[in-house]
């Protein structure tokens, strides 16, 4: 199996199209990690729709931060953002992708 991307790991990223278990409280339903993962296992093979990168400015800095975040997961389609940060904060550079699994 190959390793598991970064935007695979982030906490909290389980998606904006889960509906309400009509069973408990009110919001979103919380799916068990086990489908979780299947369902996150159904983009180790994937292609891109769409991928924008915007270069703000040059990456001079003493270390690095890089945050991604997945928008929304679907059935089939990934939504995902991604910043890359200065040591000072400064953003570097935007990227937004679609993933078609």
């Amino acid at each position: 199996m190959p390793a598991t991307p970064a935007w695979r790991a982030l906490p909290g990223n389980a998606g904006h199209d889960q509906k309400p278990d009509s069973s408990s409280a009110p919001g979103p339903r919380v799916e068990p990690p086990a489908q979780r993962l299947q369902r996150l296992q159904r983009f180790y093979t994937l292609g891109t729709i769409d991928l924008r990168g915007d270069y703000l400015r040059p990456g001079i800095s003493d270390h690095f931060e890089l945050r991604a975040e997945v928008l929304r997961l679907g059935s089939r389609v990934a939504s995902t953002r991604m910043e890359f940060l200065g040591a000072d904060g400064k953003l570097f550079s935007t990227a937004a992708a679609c993933i078609v699994s």
